[in-house]
């Protein structure tokens, strides 16, 4: 009974926190098995285990950037008007997890060569905003723009900084090209 009560009084606030966070999470899964069904939940642990690999490794995120951006059509959400694809949500997390390296390694930013024609053009489409017949498309192309920068951002810094990682990089080019061409045959051939 001393070793127990010895253990509680050493109990810090941080131990505490981390323990309800624990059970939030078991608590939030439960509730996530019993009420979602069989698909969404292998899609929301590929989705945390992909996050969580790529908040460990960044460039996991792009090499499956690859892949989505051929096949994001495939699987999209309608989100009033304009279609939110997993390679949004890709992109999002690989800038997400490029800026969380970068801050707590306090890695150098490095700029593309083409960050300032990329930030002038999409700041003189911004004001094309103004005059546009589509609100809702015109700013879904402006963010084309501005996730083409964010890729450009992305690549620079953590693409390939081996040789070995910059072929595994092309190799992913390569596989998503050669996968998105059979599909553009199959569905020649089938319709």
């Amino acid at each position: 009974m001393s070793a127990l009560k010895l253990r509680l009084a050493t109990i810090t606030a941080s131990d505490a926190y981390k323990a309800l966070l624990w059970l939030t999470l078991l608590l939030a899964a439960s509730v996530a098995l019993i009420v979602l069904p069989v698909t969404w939940l292998v899609i929301g642990l590929l989705a945390v285990f992909v996050g969580t690999m790529s908040l460990a490794k960044p460039q996991i995120a792009l090499y499956l950037l690859c892949f989505s951006v051929p096949f994001g059509s495939l699987l999209s959400i309608d989100l009033g008007g304009i279609g939110v694809g997993i390679t949004d949500g890709l992109l999002g997390l690989a800038l997400a997890a490029w800026l969380a390296r970068t801050i707590a390694f306090r890695q150098p930013i490095r700029w593309p060569r083409l960050a300032l024609p990329v930030l002038l053009f999409v700041g003189a489409s911004t004001f094309s905003l103004l005059h546009a017949q589509s609100l809702p498309l015109a700013a879904k192309e402006l963010a084309k723009w501005v996730e083409f920068l964010a890729i450009l951002f992305i690549v620079i810094n953590i693409a390939p900084r081996t040789q070995h990682q910059g072929n595994i990089l092309v190799a992913c080019l390569l596989v998503a090209g050669v996968a998105q061409a059979t599909l553009g045959a199959y569905q020649f051939l089938t319709r």
